[in-house]
């Protein structure tokens, strides 16, 4: 599974996720996102073989499409996934026996649009129709313990840099109680003055320290909410 989050702060978006992929061997190399264009990444999550392939066939089609706008982009990515996604179920049904997904698979494309809105936009897209749903933030497939810590820690007026913390307490607190989430964390911000822009590890390492001292203190909070003492 994956932890993929795309959140929109009072200034900009950030996308994240892990790198673990799970199956037979689970190793945590695995890229989830890439970016589209100077403003636009894009995300995926679930069946880690075709969402590996639908993100990698979309930049390559609006590279050679010289796509800009955002709904053109948005448009050529449903075509794009839901093919990938039909090729793959396509081959699993030509295996002897016949096999089927075992789970879904998603995509987020998250960026700013340039031409037409002018506007942060974050849109999910899920097996089997890929419909574009436009949301104005998104916690995919191990959702459940971020969004606990959106809830307690998340709010409309936080800038990129809290977002930043925000996202790799999300990402720690998620790997420590799901073994399926994992691996150096991927992360980028998207900004109206720098467009896409992927953090490099070493600036990511600095926010896993950072945090530290974070976490336990929201540890704390939850033990006061739950049993009605702190540490």
């Amino acid at each position: 599974m994956t932890l993929a989050l795309a959140l929109r702060g009072s200034n900009g978006l950030v996308l994240a996720s892990d790198s673990r992929m799970s199956g037979m061997q689970s190793k945590d190399d695995s890229t989830k996102f890439l970016q589209v264009n100077r403003d636009i990444g894009v995300m995926t999550y679930g069946l880690a073989i075709p969402g590996n392939a639908g993100i990698r066939k979309l930049r390559e089609k609006v590279n050679q499409k010289q796509l800009a706008h955002f709904s053109q982009i948005s448009s050529e990515a449903r075509e794009v996934f839901f093919e990938e996604y039909k090729r793959f179920c396509d081959h699993l049904q030509n295996l002897e026996p016949p096999q089927y997904p075992t789970s879904m698979l998603g995509f987020i494309l998250a960026g700013y649009d340039s031409y037409e809105s002018n506007q942060f936009k974050i849109y999910s897209y899920e097996s089997p129709d890929f419909i574009p749903n436009e949301t104005t933030d998104i916690k995919a497939a191990q959702w459940h313990m971020s969004r606990l810590i959106s809830d307690y820690l998340q709010y409309p007026q936080m800038t990129l840099n809290e977002l930043k913390q925000l996202v790799v307490i999300q990402m720690l607190t998620t790997s420590a109680y799901e073994d399926t989430v994992g691996g150096p964390i991927q992360m980028a911000t998207v900004s109206y003055s720098k467009g896409f822009h992927q953090l490099a590890q070493d600036e990511i390492n600095v926010l896993v320290e950072k945090v530290q001292p974070k976490i336990q203190k929201f540890r704390s909070i939850l033990a006061g909410s739950f049993y009605g003492f702190t540490d």
